[in-house]
């Protein structure tokens, strides 16, 4: 980070005896066309003579994450000003509601009490849903676009408070089985990653360590348990060896169907092993897989990987269709089983998306003919990917297949396709294609996959007045955890950022100038502060009032006017 140059810049300039406007004009010189001006500077500290640039540079310049970069950050900015997806209808569809100004207002919410929603016991089995630390998200990521230090410690301190908390805790070799909801805790726990990665460099070293201890743990004691229920299944999986099946799966298990056609012929009977890879161990496996990354742990990096390599093997049939549909039932939704899929699907690709950005593209290129129990290629069935498992998804809700609930009949109301016409949520339309096909289609950048997800293909349909929340978490547009700010505005119509054309132009957001203290001119100008001596710290913002502004601040000993009287400065450049 630019942090971490500039204090080896600055310590090697005083090793070297070299002068202060050397390391200026050197840190300058850098920044030329590398960053995206901000609204504002918001802090600039003072410590003698040695400068440390806080959220401007360490936001703008060389900024990364686990599942952005600074190319998006720019597209960010660009549509927290001018759109899509900063009010309602300025997107594909008119339903698709305002997300920049959703996350704003969530990032006030947060704002006005951020203390309110502490977790101080994190309780193993769960006794509930963990709704809360949504509205932190939102702050966090408003951090980061903005550029906001005040909001993004405010963040920090309630992350540090819960990696403190000693009820919070867990040693990793704790045993945390997956159905006694504990899952719940996962989502949560992925809430305060998603976080910390959007305000990362507003951590010490320190701080940061701590954070990562926890995270770390959690994940570690996740993993192992899920690998403690997985070992039923394939006792040799750790060196995936899936010669000898374990005592869960010696025999095929079946149970229900995935599907039956137009013609009401039925297919692919759902073995026991393929049920053991469902949404409740892929929402665990993606807070492991993206802990992993965010921490470059080589160990539960594999891991995660080991966990989608055999989603594809064991759970998805070689024409898209999946364990999960045997979750779809007529008295409560038909369409239960493919909303549960696309939570396994938000899992495994965010796994690929996190790998791929730092240039592991193994998962986006894993394909299989390799199953158990029906779920392997034979013959002229294709490979298994995740790219092909998207497809289904896609094909189903545009009515390119013909898959209807296998224990019902060959009727609309029976038709597998997200839209529920029948049971206990009549009426609502589940658009779980946003948790996975926008992030996947960064990678891909397939044209089939983006019509679908903005629902402009031929057979689409339009999103209906009652929208499937993701469960008790609320709307879908969060993801199914509800871990992310907002999965359009992240990731839709991102396929050319940073590769080719950009869509939509990127432009730096611009506000309006501040009116009180000075308007920049071409005439130096002035402000007194008290007599300072010793060490000591300032304060204040400056907000570029026109486009390729070239302009200046910084402290003098009295009045400036010229560049030699003024130290510590800080510059816009149109350069």
């Amino acid at each position: 980070m630019l942090y971490k140059y500039l204090k080896n810049v600055l310590n090697t300039s005083k090793k070297n005896d070299y002068s202060k406007d050397f390391v200026l004009s050197r840190f300058f010189y850098l920044m030329k066309g590398k960053f995206s001006l901000p609204s504002a500077i918001n802090q600039i500290s003072v410590v003698s003579s040695v400068c440390v640039i806080a959220a401007f540079c360490s936001q703008s310049i060389f900024a990364s994450g686990l599942l952005w970069d600074e190319n998006d950050l720019s597209v960010w900015r660009d549509r927290s000003i001018n759109g899509p997806y900063k009010t309602l209808g300025d997107s594909f569809d008119s339903l698709v509601p305002g997300e920049w100004n959703r996350i704003v207002s969530d990032k006030n919410a947060f704002m006005s009490n951020p203390t309110t929603e502490r977790e101080p016991v994190l309780e193993i089995p769960d006794n509930g849903v963990y709704r809360g630390s949504q509205d932190m998200v939102a702050a966090a990521f408003y951090s980061l676009v903005q550029g906001d230090s005040t909001i993004a410690n405010t963040v920090k301190a309630e992350i540090l408070w819960h990696a403190r908390a000693s009820g919070t805790q867990v040693s990793p070799t704790q045993s945390i089985k997956t159905d006694q909801g504990n899952w719940w805790k996962a989502s949560w726990l992925l809430r305060f990653l998603i976080s910390a990665d959007f305000i990362e460099d507003h951590f010490s070293a320190s701080e940061l360590a701590e954070v990562k201890g926890w995270l770390s743990d959690w994940a570690h004691a996740y993993e192992s348990s899920v690998h403690e229920e997985l070992n039923n299944v394939w006792p040799n999986r750790y060196n995936r060896d899936y010669t000898n099946p374990g005592f869960a799966t010696t025999s095929a298990g079946y149970s229900v169907y995935a599907y039956q056609d137009s013609n009401g012929v039925m297919h692919n009977r759902i073995p026991a092993s393929a049920r053991y890879y469902n949404n409740r161990r892929s929402t665990i496996m993606q807070v492991v897989g993206l802990i992993a990354v965010w921490m470059e742990d080589a160990t539960l990096m594999d891991r995660a990987k080991l966990y989608v390599e055999e989603w594809l093997q064991f759970s998805v049939f070689p024409d898209g269709s999946v364990g999960e549909y045997e979750r779809n039932k007529l008295s409560g939704n038909i369409q239960q089983g493919m909303i549960y899929n696309a939570a396994n699907l938000e899992a495994c690709i965010s796994i690929a998306s996190a790998l791929s950005r730092r240039g592991d593209h193994s998962l986006f290129e894993f394909s299989t003919r390799n199953g158990r129990w029906g779920t392997e290629s034979v013959g002229s069935e294709p490979d298994k990917n995740l790219k092909m498992a998207v497809y289904a998804h896609m094909d189903l809700i545009e009515h390119e297949r013909d898959w209807y609930f296998d224990r019902g009949s060959v009727i609309d109301d029976h038709r597998i396709d997200s839209t529920s016409e029948t049971g206990s949520n009549v009426g609502y339309q589940w658009v779980g294609e946003i948790y996975f096909a926008p992030m996947g289609n960064r990678y891909w950048k397939d044209e089939r996959i983006k019509r679908g997800y903005m629902r402009t293909a031929t057979n689409s349909v339009a999103y209906s007045s009652k929208v499937g929340t993701a469960g008790p978490l609320g709307g879908p547009w969060g993801g199914h955890q509800a871990a992310f700010p907002s999965m359009l505005f992240m990731f839709a119509d991102m396929e050319n950022v940073g590769t080719g054309p950009v869509t939509p132009p990127v432009t730096p957001p611009v506000e309006p100038p501040v009116t009180d203290g000075l308007l920049s001119s071409t005439q130096w100008q002035n402000s007194s502060i008290e007599l300072q001596s010793g060490q000591f710290s300032a304060e204040y913002d400056v907000v570029p009032n026109v486009s390729n502004m070239n302009g200046t601040t910084g402290l003098s000993f009295g009045n400036a006017a010229t560049w030699d009287d003024l130290a510590v400065i800080i510059g816009f450049s149109e350069a």
